[in-house]
């Protein structure tokens, strides 16, 4: 069935779609998009950006998630008097551009990453919350926000607790893997550090 027949967006930009392409479930709306889970992947259905900022926030992901994923390090944590180990990787963007799900609308795909947040409610094998994880990493991952920006020439990279997702294996050497999922919550505020000067005119 052609989906422009049955598939009607009717979107402002605070407005959530009041239809949706079967298969498709809403999520969450964020500062620069709205979220939704169709078939084991992550679309977002930006509000305003432009399909080019788009792609520099794909290049900028794609690079962030090179140098995390490759060569993960290792951190260690301390709670409740016992140390655990955590990695922390980058979730890559598939595609942008315009999805057939969403005719006319600037998208982005990524693969669906399940499990909480790192402040949310933790499955009961973990031996701790999520409100303690969080408070003792939310300052590493300050950190890495500003070592990101320099060494990308970036400003905007701002890892939250709402994007970055957590896993947790007891049998596992390193047990817990973060999973960034985000790594800007503004992209209005992304954009390179020293951006390009326009050449002047010939002498």
């Amino acid at each position: 069935m052609d989906i422009g027949f049955w598939y009607n967006l009717e979107m402002t930009d605070n407005q959530e779609p009041q239809s949706l392409p079967e298969g498709v479930t809403f999520l969450d709306s964020g500062a620069d998009s709205f979220v939704y889970l169709s078939e084991g992947d992550v679309v977002k259905v930006y509000k305003k950006e432009s399909p080019e900022k788009i792609r520099l926030y794909q290049q900028l992901t794609d690079q962030v998630a090179r140098l995390l994923n490759n060569d993960p390090t290792v951190y260690q944590i301390g709670i409740g008097g016992k140390p655990y180990s955590y990695t922390i990787s980058v979730n890559p963007i598939k595609h942008v551009g315009e999805d057939p799900r969403f005719p006319g609308k600037v998208t982005s795909v990524s693969e669906y990453i399940p499990g909480p947040h790192i402040s949310g409610l933790f499955p009961p094998e973990v031996p701790f919350d999520g409100l303690t994880f969080s408070n003792q990493v939310n300052p590493y991952l300050d950190i890495l926000s500003d070592q990101l920006n320099n060494k990308f020439g970036f400003k905007g990279i701002s890892i939250l607790e709402p994007n970055v997702k957590f896993k947790f294996d007891p049998n596992n050497k390193i047990p817990i893997s973060l999973i960034i999922t985000d790594l800007s919550s503004h992209l209005w505020a992304l954009e390179p550090a020293n951006p390009p000067t326009q050449p002047g005119p010939p002498a």
